[in-house]
């Protein structure tokens, strides 16, 4: 169908309108993956650096040795040895 000249009149005036506004939410969407980037870089390097900080639950309960000495394939028990 072939547009009628008010039809296309109002399409060209109409058209800055709706690309100005594709192209702000373009930006905004460009705003908000910034931001979660950001907050997860945060989160990722708190995490980080607190598991660098403090000690593993296992390494409390169970310590090294005594996990070596309970990994050995021995007939002997863990307490005797």
């Amino acid at each position: 169908m072939i547009c009628a000249r008010g039809d296309a009149a109002f399409f060209e005036l109409l058209w800055p309108l709706v690309t100005f506004v594709d192209v702000q939410i373009k930006e905004d969407w460009k705003y908000v993956a910034l931001v979660l980037d950001r907050l997860f870089l945060w989160l990722f390097t708190t995490a980080r650096a607190h598991s660098s900080v403090t000690c593993h639950p296992a390494d409390v309960t169970f310590p090294r040795p005594a996990i070596a000495k309970c990994c050995q394939l021995s007939s002997t028990p863990v307490d005797a040895q």
